[in-house]
């Protein structure tokens, strides 16, 4: 905190973004904090929800050192932008049934965002958020639990019942991986080009070293 700013209030903190110097965390009640720099001290943004944010993603930075470009999905089937590294926060879309709910985003750029969540909800965006397709992207309604992209910018879902898919084309098709387990897998962490670890329920955690097409557990 800066010096002088009141105490942060306690709650629930689900997730948090970086790029550059900004950072961001999101959370219940729809709270949104954002700092600026290490030294700079948390302001919470003005948030236009209520439901609780599981996911937040800033684009990677520009080099012109524009603001930064993210986006903040959670429960109520949202989807929130910010434009100006944080400060101010718009939907950008709300799906007509309210139980869905988005558990992840990512960010690949200011104009290419993916959302994912309950029962394969699956969204994507090119324009930075003006228009949104939604698409099934594998076969039943497993949950998708995660999204992560590795140095080589290949692409990762990791869900429900031993969901493993990959992506070498930026989201535009998916392929099933050969999963080492029928659980649930909370995600996938590139570790280089080509290794992952893919970690789930009950402490089970797999590693790959050919970019997920075989797995050791570890």
């Amino acid at each position: 905190l800066a010096a002088g700013e009141p105490p942060l209030p306690r709650g629930l903190l689900l997730d948090g973004a970086v790029s550059g110097s900004v950072a961001i965390v999101v959370g219940e009640r729809g709270s949104i904090w954002a700092s600026r720099a290490p030294t700079s001290g948390w302001r919470r943004a003005d948030s236009p929800t209520r439901a609780t944010l599981t996911g937040v993603a800033l684009a990677p930075p520009t080099a012109d050192g524009g603001p930064a470009v993210g986006w903040a999905v959670g429960h109520d089937a949202l989807v929130l932008g910010t434009r100006d590294g944080g400060a101010t926060w718009t939907r950008q879309y709300q799906g007509e049934n309210l139980q869905d709910s988005f558990l992840d985003v990512l960010a690949l750029d200011a104009r290419h965002a993916i959302a994912v969540g309950a029962y394969g909800l699956y969204l994507s965006t090119r324009d930075g958020g003006a228009t949104w397709e939604r698409r099934q992207v594998c076969e039943g309604d497993a949950h998708l639990n995660r999204i992560s992209r590795s140095a080589a910018g290949t692409l990762f879902l990791a869900g429900e019942s031993g969901t493993l898919l990959r992506s070498r084309d930026e989201g535009l098709n998916w392929t099933p991986l050969r999963s080492p387990y029928a659980g649930s897998f909370y995600g996938v962490l590139p570790l280089d080009r080509r290794t992952l670890l893919a970690h789930g329920l009950r402490g089970h955690l797999y590693r790959s070293a050919d970019e997920g097409d075989t797995w050791q557990e570890i």
